[in-house]
C-alpha cells in the first residue's frame, strides 16, 4: 500500500476528545454535548465508568461538515 494513503487512514481514523472536537468545529464544548444529545454526533465511550469518556472519529467529524 502507499504510505501516504496509510498516514491519511490513520489520521482520519484517529479519535478526538471533547475539546479537541470544539476546537476543530469551532463550536463550544456544551455545543458538541448537545449535538450528541440529539443524536447527531456519535461517539465511542471510552472507559470503565458508567459515564465514560467520549471520543469521536475524525471522519465522523468530517461527515458532520458535509466533506
Amino acid at each position: 500500500m502507499n504510505l501516504q494513503k496509510n498516514i491519511y487512514d490513520l489520521e482520519k481514523n484517529r479519535l478526538l476528545n471533547s475539546d479537541q472536537v470544539a476546537e476543530y468545529l469551532g463550536f463550544k464544548r456544551s455545543y458538541i454535548y448537545n449535538l450528541v444529545h440529539k443524536g447527531i454526533l456519535k461517539p465511542f465511550k471510552c472507559g470503565k465508568k458508567a459515564k465514560g469518556r467520549l471520543r469521536f472519529l475524525i471522519s465522523d467529524l468530517d461527515k458532520f461538515l458535509g466533506r
